[in-house]
């Protein structure tokens, strides 16, 4: 029987997405869903350097349309069995505009498209989890990674991602399947809905799952 996987969406950013890397390697083998255009030469080195697996599905990411086929890829790699998906907000640049310059359709690029983005990849994902449930150790765990807080948009999202996880924690929890939200912010990580910690980060805890 093929191992469980680790499921994760990239962000662009090499350092956080080499960070989350390596939070699961060697541990388990690492599925990157990415963009065409991203680099993950940094976190590809380091997954190897660390004794892990990893292998990238390129896509394009500027739609949900993706999905279906990312995740038809990554199953046929690496069967059906997920330890954890984790959901990353990706690094899009923006200029950042005084509130009364803003309109609407920047408004829903900046916070409705991402949280929609969440949505569609725990649809995906969930089924996946369900497969490693009954398994023993840790339970499966979908993990959604928040923004870095500097705009409003960036708290909308963030207070959107964590009402998120706690809906689905409440669903999914006593079906087998913990649900997280986590913030990376420079060297400090907060989470929500996960009791383990590490060394080197500094984090705040409330449980999403029931």
């Amino acid at each position: 029987m093929a191992s469980a996987f680790v499921l994760i969406l990239a962000t662009g950013s090499p350092d956080v997405d080499t960070k989350i890397a390596l939070k699961f390697a060697p541990q388990y083998p690492l599925a990157f869903i990415c963009d065409t255009k991203d680099d993950l030469k940094q976190t590809i080195k380091a997954v190897q350097d660390a004794g892990g697996e990893m292998l990238l599905f390129e896509a394009d990411l500027s739609t949900n349309d993706y999905l279906p086929e990312s995740i038809a890829s990554v199953t046929k790699s690496f069967e059906k069995r997920c330890a954890a998906a984790i959901f990353q907000l990706r690094t899009r640049l923006r200029p950042s505009l005084p509130f009364l310059e803003q309109s609407t359709s920047h408004i829903r690029e900046a916070a409705v498209s991402p949280i929609v983005g969440a949505y569609a990849f725990a649809q995906q994902a969930v089924p996946l989890l369900f497969n490693h449930a009954d398994r023993a150790g840790y339970p499966p765990t979908l993990i959604f990674s928040g923004s870095s807080g500097t705009s409003n948009s960036d708290e909308i999202i963030d207070n959107a991602l964590v009402a998120l996880s706690r809906s689905l924690g409440r669903e999914f929890g006593k079906k087998g399947i913990h649900v997280s939200h986590v913030k990376f912010k420079k060297d400090r990580e907060t989470s929500s809905g996960t009791d383990q910690r590490t060394e080197d980060t500094k984090a705040t805890s409330v449980s999403c799952s029931q």
